[in-house]
């Protein structure tokens, strides 16, 4: 089944896309901070500038997001917005069920084939 996404929360956007840039940037704060911490001689700006940078990098990706949301808020209101195709998981549960009593053969097949509910195994 097609669906279309015609409409982006901004705020929420923007929260989730600095939240995944944070996670990828943790290993570089990490050596940051460890390096820091042993000693290492840092260039004469200090320690503290690579943490602002970190800081004013997650707030301008949060602002990036909010204003590519809004954009594709404007874009998708006069075009129709991205498609994306979906799959009801209730269908996509019961084709597993039967592929299970197929594959292991457990009770009678026959009745594995014809209904769900005389299946031996219950997914749900």
């Amino acid at each position: 089944m097609k669906k279309r996404v015609k409409h982006i929360a901004v705020v929420q956007f923007g929260k989730m896309l600095a939240t995944v840039y944070f996670v990828a940037m943790l290993p570089l704060l990490a050596i940051l901070l460890l390096a820091i911490l042993t000693g290492v001689e840092m260039p004469p700006i200090g320690a503290g500038v690579g943490i602002l940078v970190a800081i004013v990098y997650i707030v301008s990706i949060y602002l990036a997001g909010m204003l590519s949301a809004w954009i594709y808020n404007i874009v998708a209101a006069r075009l129709g917005g991205g498609a994306s195709n979906t799959r009801s998981t209730k269908s996509l549960h019961q084709r597993n069920k039967r592929q299970h009593c197929r594959v292991n053969k457990l009770g009678s097949e026959s009745n594995c084939l014809t209904t769900l509910r005389n299946c031996p195994i219950n997914l749900l």
